[in-house]
């Protein structure tokens, strides 16, 4: 029998009981006294603890009334008026009353606090459902792995309310893992010990085996959740989620943690061929670039030469992760537009003519629209476009001036002119570094950023001669 139900019959019994006792208040007081006032005095109790669900106040009015009733009708009791079995069954009927408003109360509480507790699962459902679809929009909201996997991880800690979370992602090939984070609600943990001596030293020899491990020490610690992330067979990690002090994780957590694990493997396994994919792209259009500058012995490896400067100019400034890949990959193929310079001009010794020089400046925008359609090469784009602009706005291809110029483009201008100056040109031989130092000073503010050029004075020396030879012979 449902809930509802049995509410339903006792408000039934209730009712009924009132009409078995009103009429036998009619066979024992065949012509009652039933004034107003007295039907007033009999309610008023039962209507207070009705509206105001308040049982004591309900006794406190009831007590009161009753010293100001029985002054009334006990004359009629002491002089045979009134009999104390009909003076009972008034106080009886109004007890009755307030018995039965008791029940009514308690039906109504029960009920209230199944709806309380009806909204406040169906809020957590809802709760739970936004998070999921967040945890899930994570996953393929972004193309760079470790993008998705620190938001996922964020939106899985949110959906369980957990304490901290750390997820663990394995290249069996590599034998190495190659992404591990934690993220903490309040940042109440450090990383656990199986984490620490799972990614000791950037290990390159983990196995199978110790994600394995990893797994089964941390669903032990804690009471923690830990899902490995399973493709097939294949185990490419774990999600690891550590329950907050004094709560435990139910079994609706665990699945779904478990539920969230495997979408998050089939994101990792696609996110790594779409990476792979990417890279051999990638890979191809350096060898074409490289192909490009091999038309001209003299600046075969000035492309490789300049990266590797602007890295170093781009680690000196504080860059890292991605925006430095996306600057050394930029200066590797910042002179792919050179593809349009005929030979005539690209091989003449002496200066150029103003015609010459206006075909020269195109190969900025001619490698910009090679690129551009490239999703995979989007970030690295305003480095190919705007290498030749000059601090002062003389530069092009569009005059852009100071900090409108995008620091990639920036810190390649600095690499590039400084590589340019101290290699040999079919026009002329190369510069002395010092002489070379002293050219980039004089240009310092007005051709190139004055910052960039003090970093690389700086870094410059007889180490980055050294790298430049090896850079020169690693290109061969």
């Amino acid at each position: 029998m449902s809930q509802d139900l049995f509410d339903r019959i006792v408000i039934i019994m209730i009712f009924v009981f009132y009409v078995v006792l009103f009429e036998t208040w009619l066979v024992i007081a065949p012509d009652p006294s039933w004034g107003g006032i007295e039907l007033v005095f009999m309610t008023i109790p039962v209507l207070t603890m009705v509206i105001l669900y308040n049982v004591w106040v309900a006794l406190a009015v009831g007590a009161f009334l009753a010293m100001l009733y029985m002054p009334v009708v006990w004359p009629a009791v002491v002089t045979g008026n009134m009999s104390s079995i009909e003076l009972t069954m008034r106080f009886v009927l109004m007890v009755a009353l307030a018995f039965g408003a008791a029940i009514y109360k308690n039906f109504e509480e029960k009920r209230r606090e199944r709806i309380r507790r009806l909204a406040t699962r169906l809020a957590k459902k809802v709760n739970q459902q936004t998070h999921i679809i967040k945890a899930q929009q994570a996953l393929g909201d972004n193309l760079d792995l470790s993008a998705q996997l620190e938001a996922f991880l964020y939106w899985s800690i949110r959906l369980v309310l957990a304490r901290a979370g750390h997820i663990v992602v394995y290249d069996s090939e590599k034998k190495r893992v190659v992404y591990a984070k934690s993220g903490e609600v309040d940042d109440a943990t450090d990383t656990p010990a199986p984490l620490r001596k799972l990614i000791k030293g950037k290990r390159t020899d983990v196995k199978q085996e110790d994600i394995d491990s990893f797994t089964n020490e941390m669903q032990v610690l804690e009471d923690s959740i830990c899902v490995p992330l399973k493709v097939g067979k294949n185990n490419l990690g774990a999600l690891c989620l550590t329950p907050k002090e004094s709560q435990a994780f139910s079994e609706d957590d665990l699945n779904l943690i478990s539920m969230l694990g495997v979408k998050a493997a089939i994101s990792i396994e696609n996110a790594k061929l779409h990476e792979l994919n990417t890279q051999l792209f990638i890979d191809s259009i350096r060898a074409l670039a490289k192909i490009i500058n091999a038309r001209d012995p003299l600046t075969k490896d000035h492309s490789t030469r300049v990266a590797h400067m602007a890295d170093r100019l781009a680690r000196h400034k504080g860059l890292h992760g991605r925006s430095l890949s996306n600057i050394v990959l930029a200066a590797d193929l910042h002179d792919i537009g050179r593809i349009i310079i005929p030979d005539a001009i690209l091989y003449k010794p002496g200066r150029l003519t103003k015609k010459e020089f206006e075909v020269v400046k195109q190969h900025p925008e001619v490698g910009f629209d090679l690129l551009r359609d490239v999703r995979a090469l989007k970030d690295v784009l305003p480095g190919v476009r705007y290498h030749h602009e000059r601090y002062d706005g003389q530069g092009y291809p569009e005059g852009l001036e100071g900090e409108n110029i995008p620091l990639m483009a920036r810190i390649i201008a600095v690499a590039d002119t400084y590589e340019a100056l101290t290699s040999d040109r079919s026009h002329r031989q190369s510069i002395p570094a010092r002489k070379a130092e002293a050219m980039l000073k004089d240009v310092s503010g007005t051709q190139l950023d004055p910052e960039l050029v003090d970093i690389l004075l700086k870094i410059i020396g007889p180490t980055m001669g050294k790298s430049k030879r090896r850079v020169s012979e690693k290109a061969k």
